[in-house]
């Protein structure tokens, strides 16, 4: 989307919401807020889940539906990461909020009870993501920017406040996933997993070489370092290597023995895995690789013959 069009949207989507809660009632308000985050996290989702015909019914429609409810899509959209820990525990405080206020007996005066006036005074936003609504609304000059949302005790207001956090924040993130696209799933042919098993065998062989190197290049200098002490060595010094207080000469000359034990053992390896050499060394990881990769190389030539 170009940038304009993107700020154009958002602006116009952040106006409309505000207009439609000017002068409504705690009750209708809460109703409204609720309403609009469901929907915007429905949408989140439908970006990432495969569209047919019957998406809808299976998924979000009908009593039946996985994510019929306001609560499955808020733990639903946390759990495919879609969402924070907070922003979940912002809508479920919503969610919850609504429930109440739906089901109070003073529909007619528009007022909510003490209980839901405490669990809106208990909304909190983080530090930073707070956007003032006067940045869309055209009454910047309007705008306190010493303002601390938290710190708000109408409740009223901290409820509306974070519904803009939460509103703003699935906007941009159903910005984010709007062009994504999910694939039909193939299933692949048994021999097909069988390969990518080898693939990461074969791919895993390259890295361990990698590894294997740097490990070697490590333990040379450990040894260059090691040999500059001992020939420079003075009765009485403490030398600290691999966590260990080296405080005498033989003990320097031990570990300079280790470690060139060590150098070997990694030329030895990197030796077999760079000129592909099972022969000299059967019982060594590599070769032990090597024999998997090439069983299941004949396994998927076989699975080939049955297709």
């Amino acid at each position: 989307m170009p940038m304009e069009n993107f700020v154009n949207e958002f602006n116009m989507w952040m106006q409309t919401v505000q207009s439609e809660l000017q002068e409504k009632s705690m009750r209708s308000t809460i109703i409204i807020c609720a309403a609009t985050l469901d929907a915007q996290l429905e949408k989140l989702i439908k970006n990432i889940l495969l569209q047919e015909k019957n998406t809808d019914g299976d998924i979000f429609e009908g009593g039946n539906a996985i994510l019929s409810t306001f609560s499955s899509k808020i733990t639903f959209a946390y759990y495919l990461g879609l969402i924070s820990e907070h922003e979940r525990k912002t809508l479920d405080c919503i969610r919850k909020i609504r429930n109440k206020a739906a089901h109070e007996i003073s529909i007619l005066s528009g007022s909510v009870s003490d209980s839901i006036n405490n669990m809106c005074l208990n909304l909190e936003i983080p530090q930073g993501m707070y956007i003032p609504i006067e940045l869309f609304t055209g009454s910047l000059g309007e705008c306190d920017k010493t303002y601390n949302p938290n710190d708000e005790k109408n409740p009223q207001k901290r409820f509306v406040n974070a519904f803009y956090y939460m509103t703003q924040y699935l906007f941009l993130h159903n910005l984010e996933y709007g062009d994504c696209k999910v694939e039909k799933y193939q299933a692949p042919k048994p021999f097909e997993f069988i390969e990518m098993f080898k693939n990461i065998l074969v791919n895993d062989n390259e890295q361990i070489l990698l590894h294997l190197k740097k490990c070697k290049e490590k333990a040379q200098k450990d040894l260059c370092e090691l040999q500059t002490l001992i020939k420079d060595y003075v009765s009485g010094d403490v030398v600290v290597y691999r966590q260990e207080d080296l405080d005498s000469k033989e003990k320097i000359q031990e570990t300079i023995g280790i470690v060139e034990d060590e150098i070997k053992a990694f030329e030895t390896e990197i030796s077999l895995r760079e000129n592909e050499d099972i022969s000299k060394n059967f019982d060594s990881n590599y070769s032990k690789t090597c024999y998997a990769i090439q069983s299941l190389e004949r396994l998927i030539e076989i699975m080939k013959e049955y297709q």
